[in-house]
Order: structure tokens, then C-alpha cells, then sequence
């Protein structure tokens, strides 16, 4: 089983990944026209929520995102699950209501391995 976290922000033309990693003092997996920092749970950090991660990473930033052309709507949360028979999965209250209060979007992709 593989489980990844992937924090996604759509670039504009204002703005480049290497000035997202300043703002969010966090360098991106990748290089592309998307901003992307993904985490993999290895299963030692079972109960360590990236999704949280994210939210801190963010809720400090909106301002200077915004600043660049950067909304809300630009940004995702990505749950990515790999899994052998059973598919399950679940979010407290407390997250799903903190990413609505966000009004950041929540993507889940599952695929059998």
C-alpha cells in the first residue's frame, strides 16, 4: 500500500515555482506549470496529517499567494491511495470543515495495485 499527500497550486504567467518555495519556505517536488509538494506516509507517521501540513503551509500565506495572482481556487489537496483489496478511508469533522472553511478542494485518487 502506498499513500501519498500532494499540495497543488496552478502557476499564472506573475508567477514561478521557485518564488511558491519562498513563500511557503518549502521546495516543490517537481517543476512544472503546477506547484506540487507531495508526501508519502511510509506508514511510520500513521498519524502524522498532512493534510493539516498543508493547511498550516497555506492559512500564513493567502495573502502574499494573492499578491501574485494566486486564489483560492488554484489549489487543491490531493489524497493519493494505492491499495491491494480493500479500499477505506476517512476524514474527521474538523478537517473536512477546515478545508471548507479554506474553500479549498479535496481530490481523491484511488487505484488497486
Amino acid at each position: 500500500m502506498n499513500v501519498f499527500y500532494s499540495l497543488k497550486i496552478n502557476l499564472n504567467q506573475k508567477i514561478n515555482s521557485l518564488l511558491v518555495d519562498k513563500i511557503l519556505n518549502v521546495k516543490t517536488n517537481f517543476d512544472s506549470i503546477t506547484w506540487e509538494l507531495e508526501k508519502e506516509n511510509t506508514g511510520s507517521e500513521t498519524h502524522y496529517d498532512y493534510i493539516e501540513y498543508f493547511l498550516d503551509l497555506l492559512e500564513e500565506n493567502y495573502v502574499k499567494l494573492s499578491e501574485f495572482g494566486i486564489n483560492k481556487n488554484d489549489i487543491s489537496i490531493w489524497y493519493l491511495y494505492e491499495y491491494e483489496d480493500q479500499c477505506n478511508m476517512e476524514f474527521s469533522p474538523q478537517i473536512l470543515k477546515r478545508l471548507g472553511d479554506n474553500s479549498i478542494t479535496l481530490c481523491i485518487s484511488c487505484w488497486q495495485k
